[in-house]
């Protein structure tokens, strides 16, 4: 999560002291934005365990694994985790009051810059939703447009190396992809040492099973979607001032409370 960037002081008169307050602010934001960020997955935890009707079992319930997937890639603190377990446990068993529903909403725009955008949102209030992602669209002269042309939608699984365990390299890791039932492509590949992931695309019903797998494999899921809009063609590499744009138009997209997921067609710079 991209937390937004605090206001500077137009007038500098005491540099240690407005550093210690840029700081604060800096640190203030970053913390608002990782809590935001916690309340989403805690959400997205409660309606998984209330769509698989309390199924718990992340092998059973691919809503919940893909869930909880974020969480371990979000280093949600284990708390947080216990407690959105507790009120979808809660929610499905009917000891606590029934919420209002959430719907899915796909939100497609076009930013300043030319890249294709596309917002997902959980949201109880569509009326109110829909203008506040306009409006992170015109305030950064981009617009709700059709754009979905330049995407597919696949299920997307991320897996690396489990903390803690024997590191494989890069080559290893994809030698493995290779021999996964269920891979459609190979999308993404960070080569960082032990900190290496690969980025395996497949058809939703595969998902569970591609999931077991990798598990099995000995190595770690680092991210799931069931519907995922991967980019069928990119833009030009942005230059740095378009990039630093566009950066600002995702921050604010991805600090709304109801959207949960952004995708695009950006090709930014290295």
């Amino acid at each position: 999560m991209r937390p937004l960037c605090p206001p500077m002081l137009s007038q500098v008169r005491y540099s240690g002291h407005n550093r210690w307050s840029q700081i604060k602010r800096a640190k203030g934001a970053n913390d608002v934005a990782r809590a935001t960020q916690f309340g989403k997955i805690g959400g997205q935890i409660v309606r998984a365990i209330i769509a698989g009707k309390g199924e718990t079992d992340v092998s059973l319930n691919m809503y919940l694994a893909a869930a909880l997937a974020q969480a371990r890639a979000a280093q949600m603190p284990k708390s947080n985790t216990e407690t959105a377990f507790k009120k979808g446990i809660a929610a499905v068993s009917g000891s606590a009051k029934g919420g209002e529903e959430t719907d899915t909403v796909v939100y497609e725009g076009m930013s300043a810059e030319g890249v294709a955008v596309v917002a997902i949102a959980e949201t109880t209030n569509r009326n109110k939703t829909f203008p506040e992602v306009r409006f992170c669209f015109t305030k950064h002269q981009g617009a709700l447009k059709s754009i979905m042309f330049h995407f597919e939608k696949r299920s997307r699984l991320v897996f690396g190396n489990k903390d803690g365990a024997s590191a494989k390299s890069l080559d290893e890791m994809l030698d493995a992809a290779l021999e996964f039932d269920g891979v459609e492509d190979i999308g993404k590949e960070i080569d960082d040492g032990n900190d290496s992931t690969v980025e395996l695309l497949c058809n939703l019903p595969s998902l569970l099973s591609l999931q077991k797998q990798v598990l099995e494999r000995g190595f770690e899921v680092k991210e799931m979607d069931l519907v995922a809009y991967m980019p069928t063609s990119k833009t030009e590499p942005l230059s740095e001032e378009q990039a630093v744009g566009f950066e600002k138009l995702l921050s604010d997209l991805e600090n709304q409370s109801e959207v949960v997921k952004v995708f695009h067609n950006a090709t930014l710079p290295e």
